[in-house]
């Protein structure tokens, strides 16, 4: 994946940020910075391939990476974005990094269960809006995979917040994902995604990108 379309994807979640969350949560989140570290470093548990810096991850691993900045840099192992690795994994991933991100700077814990919530209404509505097959070329059938695999993770946090738990109910409606059928095409089922506000609202992006473009202006101005 070319780093012009990591930096889109980036900017996307920054506007969701600032737009807010279904559970009513907001954040100003800065430009993030993309860092490919090697293969080897330890990124967290279960083979994470990617990790968002926060102060005690700079803290403990700045030495190694001068180049780190806390609450800015994604650290992603540069072998994760081999050939065997889908486009999908790599947006999901980036993704769920950035929803760390959304959790520092919103105020929130910074816990799984929260960087999930980000991660899914950022998917969903990039999917929604058919920006994942107009930018990536991402299939119906390959995001319905993705949450598939992901679902074993999302699950493990449920109990932990409602919010959370009615996103993984209403993504294994819309995916089918309890029992494997066949996929709902996106034009099919407009209807009944736009008809849930809290979810999926119409944003037009242009003019979101433009209005938080021209806030990181002003305070860059001011600093």
């Amino acid at each position: 994946m070319k780093l012009q379309k990591i930096e889109r994807l980036l900017l996307m979640c920054r506007i969701k940020a600032m737009i807010g969350l279904g559970n009513k949560t907001n954040a100003f989140i800065p430009r993030l910075k993309i860092d490919l570290v090697s293969s080897s470093l330890f990124l967290g548990v279960h083979g994470n391939p990617a990790i968002f810096v926060n102060k005690v991850t700079y803290r403990k691993l700045n030495k190694f990476y001068d180049s780190w900045i806390p609450n800015v840099t994604i650290a992603i192992k540069e072998d994760f974005f081999n050939a065997s690795n889908r486009d999908i994994q790599i947006i999901g991933a980036i993704i769920h990094e950035a929803g760390h991100a959304f959790n520092v700077y919103a105020g929130l814990a910074n816990t799984e269960a929260n960087a999930y919530i980000f991660e899914i209404e950022v998917m969903m509505m990039l999917y929604h809006k058919n920006i994942l097959a107009a930018l990536f070329d991402i299939k119906d059938k390959e995001i319905q995979s993705y949450f598939n695999a992901r679902m074993k993770y999302f699950k493990m946090e449920a109990n932990s917040d409602p919010y959370l738990k009615s996103l993984i109910n209403r993504v294994k409606v819309r995916f089918q994902l309890s029992h494997e059928p066949k996929l709902v095409s996106s034009e099919s089922s407009g209807k009944s995604l736009q008809s849930d506000s809290s979810f999926f609202k119409q944003y037009v992006w242009g003019r979101e990108s433009r209005i938080v473009e021209r806030s990181y202006t002003k305070i860059a101005l001011v600093n």
